[in-house]
This record gives C-alpha cells, sequence and structure tokens, in this order.
C-alpha cells in the first residue's frame, strides 16, 4: 500500500520494503511500551499516596506516643483493615506497624534521657508503659543497653 511506502521512521531504511506485519509488529511494541509508561506512572502515584498515607500515621503515631495502641485501634483510626496496614507499614519502614511505633517511642525516651530532666519512671509513664521494668527490658532489646546504662554513655561522651 502507499501508507506503507511513505511511512519511514529514523533507522529505518527508505530502501528496503516493509511489508504490513513489520508495522503491525512495530505498533504492538508501542503499544506495549505505552501500556508500560502508563502502568509505571500509576505505580508512581500509589507509591506518593502510600508515603502521604505513611507520613499520616507517622504524625498520629508519634501525637499517641503516651498511649499504648494495638493494631486494632491504629487500622480502626485509619478505616483500613489489618493486613493492608502491615503491608503498607512493611513496605515504607520495613517493619510492622508496633514494632515501629515501639522504636518511636524508643528514640523519644532516648531524647528525654539525653534531655536529662526526667526519671525512668517518668519516661516510662510519659511514653505510656505499662510499668519501669517493661519500659527497661524493651529499651534494652532495642538498643543493646539498659536506659542507665545509655545514660552513662552519654554523660562520658560529653
Amino acid at each position: 500500500s502507499s501508507l506503507v511506502k511513505d511511512f519511514t521512521l529514523r533507522g529505518m531504511d527508505r530502501t528496503q520494503a516493509y511489508d504490513s506485519a513489520d508495522f503491525q509488529k512495530l505498533t504492538n511494541l508501542l503499544e506495549i511500551f505505552l501500556i508500560d509508561l502508563c502502568k509505571a506512572e500509576q505505580r508512581s502515584q500509589n507509591n506518593h499516596l502510600q508515603s502521604l498515607e505513611f507520613a499520616a500515621l507517622n504524625a498520629y503515631l508519634k501525637k499517641n506516643l503516651n498511649r499504648s495502641l494495638s493494631l486494632e485501634e491504629i487500622s480502626a483510626e485509619y478505616g483500613v483493615a489489618i493486613p493492608q496496614l502491615q503491608k503498607s507499614c512493611r513496605e515504607q519502614c520495613g517493619c510492622g506497624p508496633i514494632t515501629y511505633f515501639i522504636s518511636l517511642k524508643i528514640g523519644a525516651a532516648k531524647q528525654m534521657i539525653k534531655e536529662g530532666t526526667f526519671t525512668f519512671t517518668e519516661i516510662s509513664e510519659a511514653l505510656g508503659f505499662s510499668s519501669v521494668h517493661y519500659f527497661s527490658r524493651l529499651f534494652k532489646s532495642k538498643t543493646g543497653m539498659s536506659p542507665s546504662e545509655y545514660e552513662t554513655t552519654l554523660r562520658k561522651g560529653r
């Protein structure tokens, strides 16, 4: 057809004869490329949405460091099923929501210990731990040292 003869693309040899099948293959490849491009854009938008959702989750958890939250409470707050909440959190921070929440609490405890204006009991209560003993055990399991050992290393570093 005249369309086949007149149609040339960069990199195609004008002197070579192309048949309809060649152009159909090219069309199929272009369609696949465009579909892949659209899917990549959609994934990018989903990742952005997940980042925004995680930012909201992060803010909620930080606002509630003084409480003991369960997966049920967190998922109810966001209207998301627990498995979806766990999956999203793992994708964004590499751990589950409760583990992430505990790491935020330990980070806050470290900051409070650095400030040096609170006792370990006050820190434990401020961060919603059931007892200072539980707080100390959890702190040691997450940091490798007890709160008092951590405080000692801070004083030595000054």
